[in-house]
């Protein structure tokens, strides 16, 4: 029934066109936000992170080791810069991260900037989902890039 001047909306028909107005717009963000997260899924992480060859990975543990304060005691050794890496599972299919992927990703940082050693190797808590670095899990790992001269 389409309602003329002559007949105005009875109080249920106007209560119901209101609750399915709202069930639309509703239904139009929950499109929104679902389309956002897969979209967001097909982009990589949010921050620098580097894929480290698994062939190479060897090579570059045996040339950029970790150290702690302990071990390098005696040695001379020269800071370079803190730096930060963290390991991502940014697709549903990508494997869990792990503390040895952020320390391998140190060591290529590290190396790039002239590097022999890490220095003081600290890892945070795993996180959960985060809109902030595009990742449904990641591990966060600190150290000191160092140059080992003796």
């Amino acid at each position: 029934m389409i309602p003329t001047a002559q007949q105005p909306l009875r109080k249920d028909e106007a209560s119901k066109d209101g609750v399915e107005d709202s069930l639309l717009i509703v239904i139009r963000l929950l499109q929104v936000v679902a389309l956002s997260f897969l979209v967001a899924g097909c982009f990589g992480p949010s921050f620098d992170y580097i894929r480290v060859d698994p062939v190479t990975v060897d090579d570059l543990r045996d040339q950029v080791p970790v150290y702690t304060e302990n071990d390098i005691q005696g040695s001379e050794y020269a800071l370079i810069q803190p730096l930060s890496a963290t390991s991502c599972k940014n697709k549903l299919w990508d494997p869990s991260p792990t503390q040895e992927d952020a320390t391998d990703q140190l060591r290529v940082k590290a190396a790039h900037l002239g590097g022999n050693g890490l220095l003081n190797v600290t890892c945070e808590a795993p996180g959960g989902t985060s809109l902030i670095t595009n990742c449904w899990s990641s591990l966060t790992c600190h150290a000191a890039a160092i140059k080992v001269t003796r």
